[in-house]
């Protein structure tokens, strides 16, 4: 798994490219508000997981691309297989998100009385469904944003 030099510094150039985009795209996010409207109206805090560990496993891409050559390629599978994982879950937490956003959208509109108030709907409504609509946004951009970067990985380590 020796490779030259220049393709290793291509590779994690390519790597930090799409880190420092997602990077931009969350200060703009912060810079218009978006995140904080993401944190306000997510009820079950899956936003922030998935953003932790959207960072999380960034990091361990790029330290995979610094020292892909210094690591065995056994090591190098596990920790594209741990990507992957991440990759293909972070959707699945979006998912689990909306699900979450419709059960307590339920929960609130009924709230235990035989017949609830239009206004006690409309408020239920709108905190469910935007749980469940952030939750999802945040898991596709998260896992599409790691699917970019073990594109980049996997097409070196495939040559």
């Amino acid at each position: 798994m020796k490779k030259e030099k220049s393709t290793l510094r291509k590779l994690f150039i390519q790597w930090f490219i799409i880190f420092s985009a997602s990077l931009s795209g969350g200060l703009i996010a912060y810079n218009t508000g978006l995140l904080s409207l993401f944190f306000k109206n997510d009820q079950s805090y899956i936003c922030l997981i998935i953003m932790s560990l959207y960072l999380t496993a960034s990091v361990i891409a790029g330290h995979l691309c610094y020292c892909v050559d210094q690591l065995k390629k056994n090591v190098i599978e596990k920790q594209i297989k741990l990507l992957e994982f991440f990759s293909e879950n972070f959707f699945v937490l979006g998912l689990l998100g909306t699900i979450i956003g419709f059960c307590i959208m339920m929960y609130q509109s009924v709230g235990g009385t035989v017949q609830p108030d239009i206004s006690q709907i409309i408020i239920a409504l709108k905190s469910g469904l935007a749980t469940a609509f952030y939750t999802t946004l945040v898991g596709i951009v998260c896992s599409l944003g790691l699917q970019l970067q073990l594109f980049v990985i996997n097409r070196y380590t495939h040559e």
